[in-house]
């Protein structure tokens, strides 16, 4: 298990590109989850985002992107939450294919279908254009308690629309540089546009944010 967990991080690192928004980032809802450390260690808690990822204070708040990419058509849902002690909980999800992603099951592989959790980053800021964002290296990048990778589970879109990304989610994530477990469960999203923008009327703002 080691072996893949390592493996598939370097991978995505390394091939993953720098993102551009061709299309719609959707600002608003929730996401959240329980996390237990497998094997009973001291590690367990919840997520919960709520809110909108641009018009909330820094690192609070959900949103969801789609756009093309390299041939590729992208779906990631982001959530950020500051805990009140300088700590942001991050979590991500990216699903990709030669189709555009919709209503459905995807199995993470590490391949096409990602969850990412980053457990107290420390000095860390959101960005609140999540589809310029190469996640993969932005959260290697942050220093944090833990930063985990799912290496099996199940993602299944309930909705995905133009103004709404609705689903559930479950699997097991390791962090590759203590190979700490953690259980994902009861996890969902509900992303509804309370701000739903053209990306290319306001592709400057991160740039200007971070």
């Amino acid at each position: 298990m080691r072996p893949l967990a390592t493996s598939l991080l370097f991978l995505f690192a390394a091939s993953a590109p720098v993102l551009a928004c061709t299309d719609t980032q959707i600002n608003g809802g929730t996401m959240s989850f329980v996390y237990s450390q497998v094997g009973g260690g001291p590690i367990s808690g919840s997520f919960l985002s709520d809110g909108d990822l641009q018009l909330d204070p820094p690192n609070m708040g959900t949103a969801a992107a789609t756009y093309t990419l390299d041939g590729l058509e992208y779906l990631v849902v982001v959530g950020g939450f500051d805990n009140g002690t300088s700590f942001t909980d991050v979590s991500v999800i990216i699903v990709r294919g030669a189709v555009a992603p919709g209503p459905g099951p995807y199995a993470f592989d590490g391949a096409n279908a990602f969850f990412f959790f980053v457990d107290d980053a420390s000095g860390y800021d959101v960005p609140a254009d999540i589809c310029t964002t190469n996640w993969t290296l932005e959260l290697v990048g942050a220093v944090a308690a833990g930063k985990y990778g799912a290496t099996s589970g199940l993602l299944t879109f309930d909705t995905v629309s133009s103004t709404s990304v609705t689903g559930t989610f479950s699997g097991t994530a390791i962090d590759p540089n203590t190979f700490t477990t953690l259980l994902i469960s009861n996890g969902e999203f509900n992303v509804q546009g309370s701000t739903s923008v053209d990306a290319a009327s306001w592709g400057g703002v991160k740039s200007a944010y971070r």
